[in-house]
């Protein structure tokens, strides 16, 4: 019977499936193409299924060879926490969490996370990362992030979700634009108006509900090469 999967052969599957080049894949693992080759050789050996179809054109990945490099993926992750609990616990963390948060949450909320003391964890230690909601959202499913604080994440059965907060969509306008006299604005009053919006790979859930009730109400936005830039940027319909 053959033991578990030393993580070399898991990370010759990974590199490859996410370059499909040999060349490309064996430079990142600092083999040679003939060695990355038999790396893959013996490891759908052991498995006993072909993981990818390859020539001298082109590689391939199969149905079999996407199942496995879900789970190699996660096997490496779990092997660096492994590696990170040690170095913590080490330096005498006995906790660590590990809080995904968007750009454009309430700079407060995230300072009252970080200000947390438990009594019964006193050496908690948290760590901070920012990201858009797409990858925050597959961070939790990795197991890369233990939470995270995401703007309307959509629905989602692998994750449990909280509403901790509620918080205005802003539009911003110049000050002497016949709108910004208002105190609330729908997107009926934006018809004959020229705006931008942010560039769905920030949000792409958000993004998506904007546009289909802009196209419900008629209403048509910019998407120049500015808005894109200047839509990620603040993270705002302008």
């Amino acid at each position: 019977m053959h033991g578990p999967l030393e993580i070399r052969y898991l990370m010759a599957a990974v590199f490859l499936a996410e370059d499909l080049s040999f060349t490309s894949a064996a430079k990142r693992l600092k083999l040679s193409q003939s060695g990355l080759s038999r790396r893959l050789n013996e490891l759908e050996k052991r498995c006993g299924v072909k993981l990818f179809t390859r020539d001298h054109a082109k590689v391939a990945i199969t149905d079999a060879g996407r199942a496995f490099v879900e789970d190699a993926k996660l096997a490496i992750l779990y092997s660096e926490n492994a590696l990170q609990s040690a170095k913590r616990a080490h330096a005498g963390a006995v906790s660590h969490l590990t809080i995904g948060h968007s750009p454009y949450v309430d700079p407060l909320l995230v300072a009252t996370l970080l200000s947390i003391r438990l009594p019964l964890h006193p050496n908690l230690l948290l760590s901070m990362q920012s990201d858009f909601a797409p990858e925050l959202v597959h961070g939790l499913a990795t197991s890369k992030l233990d939470l995270a604080l995401i703007a309307h994440p959509g629905a989602n059965r692998k994750l449990t979700m909280t509403k901790i907060a509620e918080a205005p969509f802003y539009i911003a306008i110049p000050d002497d634009h016949p709108l910004a006299t208002k105190e609330t604005l729908t997107l009926e009053d934006m018809h004959g108006c020229t705006w931008i919006i942010f560039d769905r790979k920030v949000h792409p859930i958000l993004h998506d509900m904007i546009s289909r009730r802009a196209a419900e109400e008629g209403v048509i936005y910019c998407h120049s090469e500015s808005s894109r830039r200047l839509g990620e940027e603040s993270g705002l319909v302008s």
